[in-house]
């Protein structure tokens, strides 16, 4: 019984399979990321709060984790996310970092990105931010 690592030529180890290997580990684990909480999940873990720290503590990890996705240029649930942080500033909680999400949206091709974020523009600016002025020249475009 040897203690050591026979390293041995393997015939199907070759740069090729190492190197598929490597990048299928990268994919994997670090390009794919999981799928951040739907709102309906959201709306359970917060319901399912018994204290109000509870859901303070609740609510400030999905502001921090939407913030997060909002930096990312190409983040796939941009809509999801906005539609999570309207429901946190419905409850009343400080939702303001969606201000420019929501423009960004409204000016996207796709239709449900629009609606959600016509929405929270609805929702999250009011007269006194600047920011809808460029709301509305985004609707004359």
């Amino acid at each position: 019984m040897h203690s050591f690592i026979d390293y041995r030529y393997s015939p199907g180890l070759t740069i090729n399979n190492i190197k598929q290997v490597i990048n299928e580990t990268i994919e994997t684990n670090i390009l794919r990321k999981p799928a951040p909480t739907r709102l309906r999940e959201l709306i359970r873990q917060i319901r399912a709060c018994r204290t109000a720290a509870e859901e303070r503590a609740v609510v400030n990890t999905e502001c921090a984790y939407i913030r997060s996705t909002f930096r990312e240029t190409d983040c796939i649930w941009k809509c999801r996310n906005m539609a999570k942080l309207l429901y946190i500033h419905m409850l009343g909680y400080p939702a303001h970092f969606g201000q420019v999400e929501c423009l960004k949206l409204a000016a996207s091709s796709k239709y449900t990105d629009k609606r959600i974020g016509y929405l929270g523009a609805m929702l999250l600016l009011d007269e006194r931010t600047d920011v809808h002025v460029l709301l509305t020249n985004c609707l004359k475009k």
